[in-house]
């Protein structure tokens, strides 16, 4: 056999891998790259001549040699994932992708999907990332969002470590871990995401802490259905949520320039926010009962201008501020109950009586039992009970009791 085919013994190999002193003993995995890129070669190039081997080995070329040094380039990226307690598939995988050129980051990404969902957890895909974020000295918070960014891509390890940093000083705060993760998931999947639109954001150079506060406050009271995240990672995106802080914390940068008081500039943009978003949902339910939803934000926007202009003096004639506050509801529903009715006007329009005592009375029994939180809220529920019975005596009066 002409040398430039001719393979290196079983010792050459050995000598050759003892000479990378590997952190990690691999030398099966390391004979069986060499082979195979040997054997390749060998089976392309065999029948070229003695002539063509001559001028390859005049330049310091052989088969051998060119096996051995892609050898030693894949098994590098093999040993240093067995050395942190990989399994054999799992560097296996990294080192394929690693070597065509992938980031480390989104090795774990392309193996990680590989393995949960062609492989069918052929090894224990979380096991493995627990491993790799473990030789990173990540903790929980870490964890979870590695997790939550690594079935959708490469994890950003610096993001990793800014939502750590963040739930970590949230919790110093005195804030309980929920609200901690939830901050830290606007600050960092939010604000910062490519998908982010608000560039009124960037431009005012707001305080984020508006922004990532309120989406924290107000997530747990939108329903499962509009969350997504990944399935290990406990952090679920909250649409609903993020789209009512969106809304508050331009309202707030608009009130903060008019007020110049920052109480007030936050109590009117809660009271503002939550009456538009009580406007989003009849619409929503309108057009629902129509069997369609219209496109046209025009349409959207005059029903809501609208709305909004309307039920906020009513937000504001019983003293209402705060978020989702159920009383604000129960107003809202006294009020269009006399809506149209004349109530306070001297007109004695009697359309639909009957519906409108009906209703004031369950009403009043939802008032009656509701449940104060705070002195704040009981004297809302009195003026509300105030005007209920001012209602129904002048219910009683134009229908001739």
């Amino acid at each position: 056999m002409h040398d430039y085919l001719r393979s290196y013994s079983l010792e050459e190999l050995r000598n050759l891998y003892d000479g990378l002193k590997l952190e990690f003993s691999c030398f099966d995995k390391f004979k069986e790259i060499y082979e195979s890129y040997y054997n390749s070669f060998y089976t392309e190039e065999k029948d070229y001549g003695d002539d063509v081997f001559d001028e390859e080995i005049s330049k310091g070329s052989t088969i051998r040699d060119d096996s051995i040094q892609l050898t030693k380039d894949k098994i590098l990226i093999y040993a240093k994932f067995k050395a942190q307690g990989h399994s054999d598939k799992w560097a296996d995988s990294m080192m394929y992708y690693i070597y065509q050129g992938d980031s480390e980051e989104l090795a774990m990404h392309l193996t990680y999907h590989h393995f949960n969902y062609k492989e069918k957890n052929v090894v224990d895909a979380d096991a493995e990332v627990r491993k790799h974020c473990e030789h990173l000295h990540g903790d929980k918070y870490f964890v979870d969002y590695y997790f939550f960014q690594i079935d959708g891509g490469a994890p950003n390890l610096e993001d990793c470590s800014q939502f750590s940093r963040i739930c970590t000083n949230k919790l110093q705060e005195g804030y309980d871990e929920q609200y901690a993760k939830d901050y830290a998931l606007a600050a960092v999947e939010i604000l910062k995401g490519d998908d982010f639109q608000f560039e009124d954001f960037r431009f005012h150079k707001i305080d984020e802490h508006v922004f990532c506060d309120k989406y924290a406050r107000i997530t747990e009271r939108f329903p499962d259905k509009y969350n997504f995240g990944q399935g290990t990672s406990t952090l679920r995106f909250n649409i609903d949520a993020d789209a009512y802080a969106e809304k508050y914390t331009l309202e707030y940068m608009e009130f903060i320039k008019e007020l110049k008081d920052k109480n007030k500039a936050t109590e009117e943009a809660e009271i503002y926010t939550e009456v538009y978003f009580k406007g989003l949902n009849v619409y929503r339910e309108q057009q629902k009962q129509k069997g369609h939803y219209s496109n046209s934000d025009i349409e959207k926007k005059v029903f809501l201008d609208e709305y909004v202009k309307k039920h906020i003096d009513i937000a504001r004639m019983y003293g209402i501020s705060g978020d989702d506050d159920p009383l604000l509801e129960i107003c809202f529903q006294l009020e269009d109950i006399f809506d149209g009715c004349g109530v306070g006007y001297g007109e004695d329009n009697t359309k639909d009586l009957p519906w409108r005592k009906s209703r004031l009375e369950e009403l009043e029994k939802e008032i009656l039992n509701y449940s104060c939180k705070s002195t704040i809220e009981e004297n809302i529920k009195q003026k509300i009970k105030d005007k209920a019975t001012e209602y129904r005596k002048y219910l009683d009066s134009i229908s001739g009791i």
